[in-house]
């Protein structure tokens, strides 16, 4: 349901830009997608009511708020690129954020990704995403400007980046329309005492500029929600509303401890919670860095009864490396990490989707692809114990030692290989001029396909005995059969002809490319393109149908992401071109 009439069409023009699309509405105005047709650039136009700016003492101090928004260069802030007035409207033109497409589904905002993983982040990614909105906030304080409604759908996502938008337009807009502004929450309120907040927040009855206004309502510090203006404490506290909305899956904090609620979470984020939410802004965090100093991120796990491993295990690495250094045409096995590594050699096959094959994408052009280095892979995904083992963390959602390890970046995942790559040096066990990466996507599928030539390693039909994946959509005739509705060990099910486990569902798994789509020229050991916003994932998940555990199947998403249904394996390789 929408509540407005967007004002701008398609194909038309506002000023020197051409209007794209909308992307949709807010409590201060609407943003569309615009291009400038004199040298291509694409940008976001947010239109500012009409009723924000109605005053002349609004107007000057948007006109003041402008420039300092302009002057805000921070990786963490969404860039001014343009404003002015057009045909009697004003208007900010903002960096365009892309969204994380997230297995088909693409996320725009914080607000979306939340909704997007059922509510409750786990407290790893938490804390991170708390650092980056705290060194945002920290640095437009430092420049005078106060943001004033700091709330999820104020945070856009984009390739490998989280930006808070709309810096000081609260503060533009000014006394006149925060008063006008809560009145209308208020009267809105009173006309049902059954429209409570889920309501509002029910996509199916509000509109979207009242949903933006009722989260500006919810995320506001007590000193704003009494008519005051508020100051840098008012940012503080809004984003400490969010972090305990992330951790709990709850709007508003109860007399409960977050720790007391039984979601396995840190005590290290009860004190920090306390004091962000403090009701009077003198006893709660002064500035940013003191928030972030709060947080001890170096140190917040999971309790030490849920971490699924002894205290032994958990510092084997601290010990050097017990492996005797691999040769080349011989499997080996990690003994601290029973983490089993099998030899696949040098040669050629066949990569993609022939083009009767059922449910193959545009981009999966089936080509010929030589291999001319042999590598070690590993056997499963890598699992929380090995994880855990070297990083001395569990990102996970899915706890288990011998579960895949959840939850991970593309990043987070390169930094494990790096560290495995730098403990097996340090213990004379890494071969000459060798070293642990994620796979290409060839080196993958020719794991995967283990020398054969149909849809999957298993043959040309699939059914959920074989493979951990949604067992109601299976494919090539195959009958339905058993949904586990949840990520599975690794090795629970057969191997393909070459030993490997799981490289059909379960969890989909980085590879070292970023996406391009397939030529059909041979090629000869291939490592993607050189730049992307978008890296490579193969393998299909535990939810996914299985038309997307085909061999050839792919997809892609940006690599800062970090999503229950990711994981990875590890590879031993020569440096790759």
């Amino acid at each position: 349901m929408t509540d407005h009439t967007q004002t701008l069409q398609p194909d038309s023009f506002f000023g020197k830009y051409r209007i794209i699309r909308l992307l949709g509405f807010g409590g201060m105005g609407e943003v569309y997608e615009a291009v400038d047709p004199s040298n291509g650039n694409h940008l976001a136009v947010k239109l500012i009511k009409s009723e924000v700016l109605e005053s002349p003492e609004a107007l000057n101090r948007f006109h003041r708020e402008e420039k300092v928004m302009s002057a805000l260069q921070h990786p963490g802030i969404v860039k001014i690129r343009d404003a002015g007035e057009t045909d009697g409207r004003h208007w900010i033109g903002m960096e365009l954020m892309s969204g994380w497409d997230l297995n088909g589904e693409v996320v725009m905002t914080l607000d979306d990704y939340i909704r997007h993983c059922g509510g409750i982040l786990p407290q790893e990614e938490v804390a991170g995403i708390m650092h980056r909105l705290l060194e945002a906030l920290g640095h437009a304080h430092e420049m005078g400007l106060v943001h004033r409604d700091v709330k999820p759908s104020n945070v856009l996502l984009g390739a490998d980046s989280l930006k808070i938008s709309d810096f000081g337009l609260v503060g533009a807009a000014g006394s006149e329309w925060r008063d006008t502004f809560m009145q209308a929450i208020l009267k809105r309120e009173s006309m049902d005492d059954t429209f409570d907040a889920a309501t509002w927040m029910d996509y199916s009855v509000v509109g979207d500029s009242t949903r933006a206004l009722f989260g500006t309502f919810e995320y506001m510090s007590p000193e704003q929600r009494n008519g005051l203006s508020g100051d840098v404490r008012s940012d503080l506290f809004s984003l400490g509303l969010m972090a305990f909305r992330m951790l709990s899956g709850r709007r508003m904090p109860g007399m409960e401890r977050v720790s007391e609620l039984g979601l396995d979470l840190s005590s290290v984020w009860d004190n920090w919670l306390i004091t962000a939410l403090k009701e009077q802004p003198d006893e709660r965090f002064q500035s940013a860095e003191s928030m972030m100093e709060g947080l001890r991120f170096d140190t917040l796990q999971a309790p030490v009864g849920n971490q699924d491993s002894d205290d032994e295990e958990a510092v084997s690495l601290a010990l050097p490396l017990r492996v005797c250094r691999p040769t080349e045409g011989d499997n080996f096995n990690f003994t601290d990490l029973s983490m089993e590594m099998i030899w696949c050699k040098a040669g050629s096959f066949e990569m993609g989707s022939p083009f009767g094959e059922k449910g193959r994408d545009h981009d999966e052009n089936q080509h010929e692809v030589s291999l001319s280095k042999g590598f070690w892979l590993g056997k499963h995904p890598l699992t929380q114990r090995q994880w855990k083992a070297v990083m001395g963390t569990n990102p996970s959602r899915f706890k288990g030692d011998d579960l895949p390890v959840q939850m991970v970046s593309w990043h987070d995942a390169s930094k494990f290989c790096e560290k495995l790559t730098e403990l097996a040096w340090e213990a004379n066990s890494l071969p000459d001029n060798y070293f642990y990466h994620l796979p290409t996507e060839a080196q993958w599928e020719y794991a995967c396909r283990a020398n054969t030539t149909t849809t999957f390693s298993f043959g040309n039909s699939l059914w959920s005995r074989q493979a951990n994946f949604d067992g109601n959509h299976p494919y090539g005739g195959s009958s339905t059969g058993p949904n586990a509705k949840e990520v599975m060990a690794v090795g629970c099910y057969n191997p393909n002809d070459w030993g490997f486990h799981d490289m059909h569902g379960n969890v989909w798994e980085w590879c070292h490319d970023w996406h391009s789509s397939f030529g059909s020229d041979p090629t000869r050991d291939p490592a993607g393109p050189a730049t992307g916003s978008k890296r490579i994932l193969r393998g299909g998940s535990w939810v996914s149908h299985a038309v997307s555990l085909r061999s050839a199947s792919r997809s892609r998403i940006e690599p800062l992401n970090k999503v229950s249904v990711l994981g990875f394996r590890v590879c031993l390789c020569s440096p790759l071109t």
